[in-house]
This record gives structure tokens, C-alpha cells and sequence, in this order.
């Protein structure tokens, strides 16, 4: 699976980079067999001078045959958004997960 990571107006260090990629990997492991991609787009909105609610993140997760899961979200801080939708995109990975179940069996 393919991941990619866009930040713009944010300097991200591999660290953060490899952190941002497994959880996000961990959070879309129901459907991982059937994701093909997900993007990640980063953006300080304020730039690096300023605080505030300015880190908006918006991942999409491209899976075979299906929609797009496409989750957006904006924090003060990096780590936090990325984990607020990580356990969103858990949660709809659960459910499509579950849905392509009852569809097979239904």
C-alpha cells in the first residue's frame, strides 16, 4: 500500500513522517487488503509564526471497488489531528469492513 504525505506551510522530520504512516496503517488494517493508496495533506494555514487551530489535515483512502474514505480535521498540533482521524478512519474502516461482509453473506 501506498503511502503519501504532502505538508505544505509544515516541515515534517522522518520521525514524525514513519509515525504518521503506521498509525494510519494500524487504524485501516480491517480494509488494508483492499487499499490501494492514502494521502495524507498536511497544511499550516497560519504559517510557522502563529498558533492557533491552523494544522489542517486531510487524509483520503483509496479502496478497490469502493468510495474513497476521506477524513478532515484541524488541531493546534500535528500529532493530535493525525490521531483524531486515525481513530475516525478506524472506525469507518471497521464499518465498510463489516458492510462488505453482511453484502457477501447477505
Amino acid at each position: 500500500m501506498l503511502i503519501s504525505i504532502h505538508a505544505k506551510g509544515e516541515s515534517l522530520s522522518d520521525s514524525l513522517r514513519t509515525w504518521i504512516e503506521d498509525r494510519l496503517e494500524s487504524a485501516i488494517e480491517r480494509v488494508a487488503g483492499h487499499c490501494q493508496q492514502i494521502q495524507v495533506f498536511l497544511t499550516d494555514e497560519n504559517g510557522p509564526m502563529k498558533s492557533g487551530l491552523d494544522k489542517a489535515c486531510r487524509v483520503v483512502v483509496q479502496i478497490d471497488h469502493q468510495p474513497s474514505l476521506v477524513v478532515t480535521d484541524r488541531d493546534s498540533n500535528v500529532a493530535k489531528v493525525i490521531d483524531r482521524i486515525a481513530d475516525r478512519l478506524a472506525i469507518a474502516a471497521s464499518r465498510r469492513s463489516e458492510r462488505r461482509r453482511e453484502h457477501r453473506h447477505g
